[in-house]
């Protein structure tokens, strides 16, 4: 979806463990048919992973077998550092840190010593509760943070802020976490180092709220009101929030204010909800460029 957005071959690399199988070689095409170059790491001993979404509605669930997926040492990454030290943002979900926490450390220092930004996404509620110490350590340490309202009370309350309000706990969390590293100076890491901290909390169809600063200033707070998407046009809500992800992060690679990069995450979220399977939409998105606040 970021690739969709961007439109600009080989704009992304995307790390991760498959299976020496059919499915391997399926995923594999599919996802450079997006334009996005792969490094992936071939297992002959475990399939493919898998994914079952049931949905009703509005609602879904996924029912995972991980299989390769859930392999993926710090000796597969030390193989690709050449590549990895040119990038502008390294993204790491917390679904990746409960079996590969080492090569997420290794991405951390990378970034740290390289002045690369680090963008984390919370992912979900259990990731917190069953690995509070690395989902808060990383989320301490992103320069941007994403998740939900769910997913940022359940980081709230591992890590002690004994607050009721997201806003609340997004505050505090910024407050304690905007210490980080200066990043590169181009002119991508001159408009994040001027935003500092970023801290994202999407809700379902309901406001964003995004808070953001560097530590010379009062950080800024951001509701944003969701567009309403028709009833009769939501198909599939699987894809949602890493759509909105995607879109957001497009903003931010042509370092537009935070209200478009919300925009923007909002308007990709729905293009893709209205399709079955988180897939790319069959038309260009030309259209999200006139969208400006």
């Amino acid at each position: 979806m970021f690739q969709w957005v961007v439109n600009c071959p080989l704009y992304s690399v995307f790390f991760g463990g498959i299976g020496n199988d059919d499915e391997g070689k399926l995923l594999e095409k599919l996802v450079k048919n997006s334009g996005i170059e792969t490094r992936y790491k071939y297992h002959n001993d475990y399939p493919t992973g898998s994914c079952l979404a049931l949905i009703s509605g509005e609602n879904r669930s996924l029912v995972c077998h991980l299989g390769a997926a859930n392999i993926y040492e710090p000796s597969d990454l030390l193989q690709h550092m050449q590549i990895l030290e040119q990038v502008n943002i390294i993204y790491i979900e917390s679904f990746f840190i409960s079996h590969s926490y080492e090569v997420a450390l290794l991405l951390l220092k990378l970034c740290q010593d390289k002045k690369i930004a680090l963008v984390f996404n919370i992912n979900a509620v259990y990731m917190c509760n069953d690995f509070p110490n690395k989902v808060s350590h990383l989320a301490k340490c992103a320069n941007i943070l994403f998740g939900n309202k769910e997913e940022f009370k359940a980081l709230g309350k591992v890590m002690n802020l004994e607050y009721e309000s997201t806003k609340d706990i997004a505050l505090a969390l910024h407050n304690m976490s905007n210490q980080g590293h200066f990043l590169e100076s181009c002119d991508l890491g001159k408009y994040l180092n001027k935003m500092g901290k970023i801290i994202v909390v999407t809700d379902g169809k309901d406001s964003v709220l995004c808070v953001y600063g560097n530590g010379c200033n009062k950080p800024s707070v951001i509701k944003f009101d969701v567009p309403a998407v028709r009833q009769e046009l939501i198909r599939d809500t699987t894809g949602a929030g890493d759509s909105f992800l995607s879109g957001f992060l497009a903003g931010v690679f042509a370092k537009h204010n935070m209200e478009t990069c919300i925009a923007w995450g909002c308007w990709t979220a729905q293009q893709v909800i209205q399709l079955i399977g988180c897939q790319v939409p069959p038309y260009p998105s030309d259209e999200i460029h006139k969208i400006r606040y």
